[in-house]
């Protein structure tokens, strides 16, 4: 669910509660980023482009803005939140599953408001074989799934307190089935974890999975039914450059409609042009700079891996790496676990 329709009355009310909240440094670069896509909502009017996914834009940053100010005075609040939402996710999780397993498939994704979803009558597909299946939580796949199950797994990391949190979210991203689980836990064991067996393994699989990409392309498509179709497609995006892609953009489109991938670079220099991804880059990296905390740095694996699968900020899951980051930044912890 896109966050413009999920947080927009939540946001009014943290900020009507909230109001006398002042803005720190750590915001400015989210006031920026407001301010860019608010001048766009007009040049999209101007140009004819698609206005709502601009509005979506600003609406998005706008919440997240009042939002992270809203965590500094939430500390009990938003664990508690990230906690009951795991668990809730763990459920649901399970009820999918025993729908699935009982052929009820319809009612596994009765949680979906993707009209996609509905007119194509979109069933969860099995991982591997049965019983197990690629199931999607309270998301629409099983990809966004595990963009989210990577943050909780960095987020409760963190907290000696937390750690069955941590456990049961590195539980659901071995079976998950998505392919954005497998990359991150890859990527997590080879960066952030000290054992040296675990590293050379991690990148030992990392260059395998990249040889057999690169000679066994098509034969990996058909083994898999066409699952590794979704990979090759992100990379062949970075390579086919359009001449008539100017330096601030020429207007977002519906990626549903197949006519943008879904990766950033593709979304981002499509909508915003050259000029528009460093500005948004910049004011990124400048809020990640300001975040003052050590356990930062488990963080960029799953914005990377959520990049690469979905390039459009407009889904929750960047919103919740920042409120985790903002968490952290506002609430020095003393305890912090070291990967072993």
């Amino acid at each position: 669910m896109q966050n413009r329709i999920m947080w927009l009355p939540l946001g009014i009310i943290f900020f009507l509660i909230y109001k006398h909240c002042t803005c720190s440094k750590v915001d400015l670069p989210i006031l920026f980023l407001c301010s860019f896509f608010f001048i766009y909502c007009f040049v999209a009017v101007e140009h004819s482009w698609n206005v709502p996914m601009y509005v979506g834009y600003f609406l998005t940053f706008l919440l997240l803005f009042v939002t992270n100010i809203v965590i500094r005075d939430c500390r009990d609040g938003f664990l508690l939140f990230f906690k009951r939402f795991l668990l809730v996710n763990f459920a649901y999780v399970i009820f999918q599953l025993i729908c699935l397993n009982l052929g009820f498939d319809e009612l596994a994704m009765i949680h979906s408001n993707l009209p996609a979803q509905k007119a194509a009558e979109y069933t969860i597909p099995i991982f591997l074989v049965k019983p197990f299946y690629r199931y999607t939580g309270l998301f629409n796949e099983s990809s966004p799934f595990a963009f989210y199950l990577s943050i909780s797994f960095c987020f409760f990391g963190v907290f000696e307190e937390c750690k069955r949190y941590k456990y049961l979210s590195l539980f659901l991203l071995l079976f998950s089935g998505a392919k954005f689980a497998y990359l991150f836990l890859l990527l997590h064991a080879f960066f952030f974890i000290k054992s040296k067996v675990v590293k050379l393994f991690a990148l030992l699989t990392l260059i395998s999975i990249s040889l057999l990409f690169i000679y066994y392309a098509d034969d990996l498509i058909l083994m898999t039914n066409g699952e590794v179709a979704s990979i090759f497609a992100r990379f062949n995006s970075f390579g086919n450059y359009s001449s008539d892609i100017n330096y601030w953009g020429l207007g977002l489109q519906e990626s549903s409609e197949g006519k943008v991938s879904l990766d950033f670079f593709s979304i981002l220099t499509s909508g915003f042009g050259y000029c528009g991804l460093v500005f948004i880059f910049i004011c990124l990296f400048s809020f990640y700079h300001l975040i003052q905390n050590r356990d930062k740095n488990y963080f960029c694996i799953p914005f990377f891996c959520g990049l690469m699968s979905s390039g459009s900020f407009l889904i929750l899951q960047y919103s919740l790496l920042s409120y985790c980051l903002m968490y952290l930044h506002n609430n020095p912890i003393n305890n912090t676990i070291e990967y072993e």
